[in-house]
């Protein structure tokens, strides 16, 4: 799992910068940012997971899919703790925590975060779906530039891929 969540921090910090830079939509350096972090509480809850299977506090090995379904489940709760206790910039904590996807920085991090989670995890959820075609109309990105983006985040996820040795 922690080089799974390497490569999706990559990916979408990349694919996030990449819309910035090619579509001007948002600042790149903070949507990279925003990216990077974009699934912290997940790094945050797999590092407990980490923690109470070494420490023999876990009786059985969890398989996974259930691993994956419980870092799915807290993300958003452990992310606003993550951000609260780090003191991250206003900016920065806006991207991670906002809903308001006429924000450029905010939009681009929750679509490229999504269409991660909708390649990589075929049971994605509904949530993902909705929070993609909200991030693309609120966005205006044409059937074109999503197209140009998928080619895009599927090189970087490759790249990614082999970055983290997974």
């Amino acid at each position: 799992h922690w080089k799974g969540l390497w490569k999706s921090a990559l990916t979408c910090a990349y694919g996030g910068a990449w819309i910035a830079m090619n579509y001007r939509k948002g600042d790149f350096d903070r949507v990279f940012l925003g990216g990077m972090l974009s699934n912290i509480g997940k790094t945050s809850a797999l590092r407990s997971l980490s923690s109470m299977a070494m420490s023999q506090k876990v009786s059985h090995t969890l398989s996974a899919p259930v691993v994956t379904m419980v870092l799915a489940h807290v993300n958003e709760r452990l992310t606003r703790e993550v951000v609260a206790k780090w003191n991250l910039p206003e900016t920065i904590a806006n991207i991670l925590l906002n809903e308001d996807l006429t924000d450029a920085n905010t939009g681009v991090v929750r679509l490229v975060n999504s269409m991660d989670a909708i390649r990589a995890t075929p049971w994605h959820g509904a949530r993902a779906i909705t929070v993609f075609e909200r991030s693309v109309a609120a966005l205006k990105l044409s059937d074109a530039q999503l197209r140009a983006l998928n080619t895009q985040m599927s090189e970087i996820e490759q790249s990614a891929a082999s970055t983290a040795g997974v």
